[in-house]
Parts: structure tokens; sequence; C-alpha cells
């Protein structure tokens, strides 16, 4: 059984749809981790800004980097970084 401050999520799941119930699982999830931190559900968000916003810079201004496109390289990189660190 999954609570989140008063609410019981068993009451709420469906009870044949799969995908359904992953999507009220799933959401439940991502309020439950960003309940109580500051910035809430904007720092799923910021987070992964910030950290390109730094690669970029690092990477364009001190290595004189030349990619073209570099900013959504970088992106796709730590995205995906982010999913296999948060997944294991």
């Amino acid at each position: 059984m999954v609570k989140i401050g008063n609410t019981d999520w068993s009451d709420k799941l469906p009870e044949n749809n799969r995908l359904e119930r992953i999507w009220v699982l799933t959401k439940s999830d991502f309020i439950q981790r960003y309940y109580g931190s500051f910035l809430g559900v904007f720092w799923a968000f910021l987070n992964p800004l910030f950290q390109l916003m730094i690669f970029y810079f690092i990477f364009t201004w001190f290595f004189n980097n030349k990619i073209e496109n570099y900013a959504l390289y970088v992106l796709s990189g730590l995205l995906m970084w982010m999913f296999f660190s948060e997944t294991t």
C-alpha cells in the first residue's frame, strides 16, 4: 500500500488496466520523491538543466570545443546517465 500524506493510493488504483496502474504508481512515486523539497517537482527539470549549463560552459570555454549542436549532445548523454543512475 502506497501512502502519501492522507491519500491511500490503493483505493485509486484501477482494477484491470495495467498501463493505467503503472501511470498511477509512477505519478505517486514522482510526487513522493519531491514532496518535501524546497523546489518540489521543478527540481526534476532544473537539475539536468543546471548540469547541462555547467558541462556546456566548461567544455566550450576552457577546452575550446567546436562541436556543432554540442548542447544537444551533452543533454542526451546526461539524460541517459541520470536514467541509469536513478534506476540502479
